[in-house]
Parts: structure tokens; C-alpha cells; sequence
């Protein structure tokens, strides 16, 4: 949680979360269960400009640790 900015949200329901916070709530799920090919549905939808950065560079610190990520982006 801390990686992307959740820890003062530890306890609040998933519902009450933001868009924007439920987006990095589910990129969070995915690196704690430590799967091997993480499918990102437009991933920084909806995010912030440091957000963005900050779920970017998890992504490719999750490739650099042997992960696979398949983005989608709708144009």
C-alpha cells in the first residue's frame, strides 16, 4: 500500500476509495499476490500526474523482476 500511496486508507472499504484510488488499490492487489503476467486495463486511467509516474515505474520494476505486464489502452 505504501508503494502507491494508500497507507492513510488501509481500513476504508474499497467502495469508498476514489477512482483514481481504486485504480492504484487494484495495481497493489496484483504485486502483493505476485503473479507472473500482471493484465493492466489502461492502468493510469484516471490518474494524477505523480500518481502516473509512480504506478510506471512499478510497472517496470515489476518487468525487471521477471514479471510480464500486457497493457491495453482504448484509443
Amino acid at each position: 500500500m505504501q508503494k502507491v500511496g494508500l497507507v492513510d486508507k488501509v481500513k476504508n472499504p474499497a467502495s469508498t476509495l476514489s477512482d483514481d484510488e481504486k485504480q492504484r488499490l487494484g495495481i497493489a492487489r496484483a504485486l502483493y499476490k505476485k503473479v507472473s503476467i500482471l493484465f493492466a486495463d489502461e492502468p493510469t486511467a484516471s490518474l494524477d500526474e505523480n500518481n502516473i509516474e509512480t504506478i510506471i515505474h512499478l510497472l517496470k520494476q515489476f518487468v525487471c523482476e521477471g514479471g510480464s505486464v500486457i497493457l491495453c489502452y482504448a484509443q
